[in-house]
């Protein structure tokens, strides 16, 4: 590989190496990293992983593209938005050999290139044969590939110098790079910790699990580049009675690639992104969907497994995986349901009796409020218009949904059904999910207090603080869980509120 050392680590069964380029794209910051210009346009591509990846003795050279169309494209002034992208299309020279069956199988492929020109040679040269359907065949017989193979001399007279196949960016596309082979979004790579307070090598070796990162001593060796102490999202239970491994989070970014990418402000979680590809389309419709086709696939395996659908902008605040499932354990017992989704100030989009039903569960605050220790009147301090109980958070946001899998899924299917505005040909989830939830109170509740997600808009600017590297929710006087920051025009710029919160731990080497 060229350019700056390369990062070795371990997904799964695979290692591979990624390597960093700070372009002039980002004008050479030290902080901007894997990124590289895009002539004409004012982003970056973000450039995370071309590798070598080793699996059972074989060494394929992987690349995600070497041009705009094949980057998600990001504010070159923002790197830290940046997420990791899905693979994309792997180049095998003659001596290396295709294994479909690792790689999803025949359907995974998009397409199959010949080349004919050595290392240098790129299908925009327009310089190769396309051979994907007989690539297909051969994968659907189970046989491996080599571009100098007989199969190919009636296509190229002395067979290939390289075999670039691209792929779908789909599940199957991706599989082979999971610790779970059925799930694109279970993998997270490990990355460099830099210790803070009392941590040290000694508490790297023996901490385990902790605050929904796995720590690992590597004492160098490459798993995370030249540090000692290696990071990555947990993957293995927490420390809570009720056992609960860790909790997938998935959202619909469509201008992002399939995979994970790191969810802003406090680090330690992820977003597993599904919307890759998908057209925004009739309002949230594209959103629903990609929902309904997750969950048909991942409820059948994981009905009790507790699951998170939020919007990309959504931070987390720091909560401990305890307290988060504490808080979401209680809202639950005090709002008799399964299903804690956000709240909001306001009954959006204007939907006729739909403010009046959702007063009706009024109640279920007061017992929310009981069983946290907290005051009727708590949020008056921290309203815009310090209008209580009108402003309190007593309507659905539909940017944050937390339960188990299967009552997850029967929520997003009733949605769907319900969110139509037939009048206009319009969808709107959050329509959708107020409806479903005040015709069947015994599937969804609020989140009256904030503390599970903190619904920004129309907020005062001191409900939230970011102290020792934390957010902190001063309703309660708790540290906060997620922050949706749903209103770039209020008083309060909440989502630049939360680029900041996110800068500070980069600033700080957190």
């Amino acid at each position: 590989l060229s350019g700056s050392p390369a990062l070795h680590e371990r997904i799964g069964t695979a290692h591979f190496s990624s390597y960093s380029d700070c372009s002039r794209g980002c004008n050479g910051l030290e902080a901007c990293r894997s990124f590289t210009a895009c002539s004409g346009q004012r982003t970056c591509s973000f450039f995370d992983r071309a590798a070598s990846i080793t699996t059972g003795g074989t060494v394929d050279a992987v690349e995600m593209g070497r041009d705009c169309q094949h980057y998600v494209q990001v504010p070159c002034d923002d790197p830290f938005l940046a997420p990791s992208g899905a693979l994309v299309q792997v180049r095998f020279t003659a001596a290396e050999v295709f294994d479909g069956a690792r790689y999803g199988g025949a359907d995974s492929i998009a397409s199959a290139w010949l080349g004919e020109r050595g290392h240098a040679w790129t299908v925009a040269d327009g310089v190769g044969r396309e051979v994907t359907d007989v690539v297909r065949g051969l994968v659907r017989q189970g046989r491996t590939i080599q571009p100098t193979k007989n199969f190919f001399m009636d296509i190229a007279p002395h067979g290939g110098k390289e075999l670039l196949v691209k792929f779908h960016q789909d599940l199957a596309a991706v599989n082979w790079l999971t610790s779970d082979g059925g799930w694109t979004w279970d993998a997270s790579s490990w990355q460099c910790h830099h210790y803070v307070d009392d941590q040290d090598d000694k508490w790297c070796d023996s901490v385990g699990t902790e605050g929904g990162m796995e720590y690992r001593m590597t004492r160098g060796n490459g798993t995370c580049g030249s540090c000692w102490c290696c990071k990555r999202a947990s993957g293995t239970p927490a420390r809570h009675p009720h056992r609960q491994a860790s909790i997938d989070i998935f959202t619909v970014e469509t201008r992002r690639p399939t995979g994970f990418f790191t969810v802003p402000g406090v680090p330690g979680k992820f977003f597993r992104n599904v919307g890759s590809g998908a057209q925004w389309h009739l309002g949230f419709w594209a959103k629903i969907v990609q929902f309904d086709r997750l969950l048909a696939q991942y409820v059948p395996s994981h009905r009790r497994k507790l699951i998170i659908l939020m919007d990309s902008d959504v931070g987390f605040g720091g909560c401990s995986d305890d307290e988060l499932l504490t808080r979401y354990h209680k809202m639950t017992r005090a709002g008799g349901a399964p299903v804690v989704v956000g709240g909001d100030p306001w009954q959006n989009p204007p939907t006729p009796g739909l403010q009046e039903a959702e007063l009706r569960l009024r109640t279920r605050k007061e017992a929310m409020f009981r069983a946290f220790g907290l005051k009727s009147n708590a949020w008056a301090a921290f309203e815009k218009n310090r209008d209580p109980p009108n402003d309190d958070l007593l309507f659905v946001n539909s940017g944050f949904i937390m339960g188990p899998a299967e009552d997850v899924y029967k929520l997003i299917l009733c949605m769907k059904q319900s969110g139509w505005d037939n009048w206009h040909a319009w969808f709107d989830d959050q329509r959708g999910l107020g409806l479903c939830m005040t015709r069947n109170p015994t599937l969804a509740t609020i989140d009256y207090t904030g503390t599970l997600v903190a619904t920004m808009f129309a907020m005062a600017p001191d409900l939230l603080e970011f102290s020792d590297l934390r957010v902190r929710n001063r309703l309660a006087g708790v540290t906060q869980c997620f922050v949706h920051t749903d209103c770039s025009k209020c008083g309060t710029a909440w989502p630049e509120w939360l680029r900041n919160v996110t800068r500070s731990f980069r600033v700080a080497g957190a």
